[in-house]
């Protein structure tokens, strides 16, 4: 109950909502120019919004529609990443959640240090030969997945994360078929803190699958009177050994919503506007998939918003995501 998520930990500190501009640059920022490039259009100029709840990267042209300016790219938010890291453990606060994992599992905690400092290390195991069970009838396919393994490191005194890795079996196969061998996942999920006036601030989240770095996320912020903003913000993912990162800059603040009116859109903007809309529809869904866990969906859905809508930033972005998950769920 006492484990603290990145959003528990910054939304005090945070203004109830807020507009600011954001400059991306980096090879992936360059990727996505080249999308638009190629279609002799403006070039976009997004805004970050918070509404109290979430973070929504946003078109900030005036020449676009309302819905293709709702440009969503929460998958490039690192605090939302590491949100979503850490919902999938303390969804266990709750009281049926909490029965249901302590029927399933044998837990045990020690003490260590972490960060030159104390920590728990929980570790839960199977008292069969699994835990978690998941299973999804997709109609022509079933998908199943379970954990064997998950290890927890938070901090004695704040309670924050610091390190997550669960072993994870999964398997696709056709409604009827004989099941296959399940594949096996381990993955390992390093967190970061940067302490602001005793605050422990989300700063740094690693991913890793089975052993090999896949994912890197950066936040660095800026103190304006007693709230704590973003400064800046930096996502790496490696390709072929070399660095590919969309770095995220952030102006001045407006603690107003952001304006999102709908704008007359002629000719060929219109038409590729509307190209946008889905685009941002199907990032979206993805997004919201992996926010549940419902990780072969998601792929599903971001092959689909490659395959569709493959000229449009949305898909630079999927296409890196689909990049980086584990062959095992493709």
């Amino acid at each position: 109950k006492g484990i603290k998520s990145p959003q528990e930990l910054l939304f005090p500190f945070f203004p109830k909502k807020y507009c600011v501009p954001v400059t991306l640059s980096g090879k992936i920022a360059d990727e996505m120019k080249s999308a638009l490039d190629s279609l002799k259009l403006e070039q976009p100029q997004y805004s970050e919004r918070f509404d109290g709840k979430g973070f929504d990267l946003v078109l900030a042209n005036e020449g676009y529609t309302a819905k293709t300016r709702e440009l969503l790219s929460g998958i490039m938010n690192p605090v939302e990443l590491i949100d979503i890291v850490v919902a999938s453990v303390v969804k266990y606060r709750e009281p049926s959640k909490f029965s249901e994992i302590m029927r399933e599992t044998k837990a045990t905690a020690d003490t260590c240090t972490y960060a030159n400092g104390p920590a728990f290390k929980i570790t839960l195991a199977p008292k069969g030969d699994r835990f978690a069970y998941s299973f999804q009838d997709m109609g022509a396919f079933i998908h199943e997945s379970w954990l064997s393994m998950l290890t927890l490191t938070i901090d004695a005194s704040t309670r924050v994360v610091y390190e997550l890795s669960t072993i994870r079996y999964s398997r696709t196969y056709s409604t009827g078929a004989e099941k296959p061998k399940p594949d096996i996942m381990n993955a390992r999920y390093l967190f970061v803190y940067e302490m602001r006036d005793s605050v422990p601030l989300p700063h740094r989240l690693t991913v890793f699958f089975n052993n090999a770095e896949v994912l890197k996320l950066q936040a660095a912020y800026r103190k304006q009177d007693k709230l704590f903003l973003f400064d800046n913000k930096e996502v790496c993912t490696t390709i072929d050994g070399k660095p590919a990162c969309l770095n995220v800059t952030y102006g001045d603040y407006r603690f107003v919503a952001c304006d999102t009116a709908a704008r007359k859109t002629p000719g060929q903007k219109k038409k590729y506007s509307q190209r946008l809309e889905k685009a941002a529809a199907l990032s979206l869904e993805a997004t919201e998939k992996i926010r549940k866990g419902r990780i072969s969906d998601a792929i599903r859905t971001l092959k689909k918003l490659v395959e569709e809508y493959g000229d449009t930033p949305q898909a630079v972005e999927a296409k890196r995501l689909l990049s980086r998950l584990p062959g095992e769920l493709q």
